[in-house]
């Protein structure tokens, strides 16, 4: 006569079990065993698939993505082919497919995605992304995007995008762009560009740009192109920088400052509206200069 191996057991009485019962518990007062989708549980339990669960301390191992999570209590150590994704996470899911909750303390660790549709303190890890739909303290870490929906204090690293919708404290790595919508304060890497949409304050590296909506105050290095309205510190771009005022010491094949430009500027062709420094160059402009000492080889100056 042919076994049935335990695994293959289990899982037909995994598979099974929810047609014909709620679930199987063997222990006292709600803790123990429990094989089925037991609504309250402490102890080890295991489930094909978690539907409208209360509370659940320990280690909970399912197969199936979990449905009707809404105000659930996660406690523990949470296992499964697709991890709980819905409830209150306050300890470790580990999913192949996808892991979180919609409020996340602690870690979570998916296949493909990692994370939290609300809140999430700790650490997100995910094949394709992780991250928060709203705020984030900690580590986000994807293979293409990660960050949170609104702030992120802590690190995000990813393939392609990383950062946050609103304000970013913290670091963003990521292959392509990484940044915040709103502020950044801290290191800003990207592939390509770095960057914030109101202000960004530390250092921002670009493969091609670097800049801000509203003020930069730091160092900005771009393989092409460095921007931002309000400017201060040091700017390096290979073709281009461009501000409305400067203050610091700018790099580039044509530095260009609408309003004002004050310290060192060193490029090809030097512009500022209005200067109060030196740009030394081949061709450098002075507008706040009179007659021919407006336009000049080599260097021009002015000091009130």
């Amino acid at each position: 006569m042919r076994r049935v191996s335990p695994l293959l057991f289990l899982f037909l009485l995994l598979w099974t079990l929810p047609t014909w019962a709620g679930s199987l518990d063997l222990g006292l007062g709600h803790a123990g065993l429990s094989i089925g989708n037991s609504p309250r549980w402490t102890g080890l339990r295991l489930n094909f698939r978690d539907r409208d669960v209360r509370e659940i301390n320990g280690v909970n191992f399912s197969l199936w993505k979990a449905k009707d999570m809404e105000g659930s209590t996660l406690r523990g150590l949470m296992l499964g082919v697709v991890g709980p994704e819905g409830g209150k996470l306050s300890g470790v899911a580990l999913g192949l497919v996808g892991a979180g909750g919609d409020e996340v303390n602690g870690i979570a660790v998916g296949g493909l995605g990692a994370g939290a549709g609300d809140n999430l303190n700790g650490i997100a890890i995910g094949g394709f992304g992780a991250g928060a739909g709203d705020n984030l303290n900690g580590i986000a870490i994807g293979g293409l995007g990660a960050g949170a929906g609104d702030n992120l204090s802590g690190i995000a690293v990813a393939g392609l995008s990383a950062g946050a919708g609103d304000n970013l404290s913290g670091i963003a790595v990521a292959g392509l762009a990484a940044g915040a919508g709103n502020d950044l304060t801290g290191l800003g890497v990207a592939g390509i560009a770095a960057g914030a949409g109101n202000d960004f304050h530390g250092l921002g590296l670009g493969g091609l740009a670097v800049g801000a909506g509203n003020e930069f105050r730091g160092v900005a290095i771009g393989g092409l192109v460095v921007g931002a309205p309000d400017f201060k510190g040091l700017a390096l771009a290979f073709a281009h920088t461009k501000t409305e005022i400067f203050s610091g010491l700018s790099l580039s094949a044509y530095n260009r400052n609408t309003e004002t430009g004050t310290g060192l500027f060193i490029g090809i062709f030097n512009y500022s509206t209005e200067l109060h420094g030196v740009e030394i160059g081949l061709l450098n402009y002075a507008g706040n200069n009179s007659g021919w000492k407006k336009l000049l080889p080599l260097i021009n100056l002015h000091f009130d």
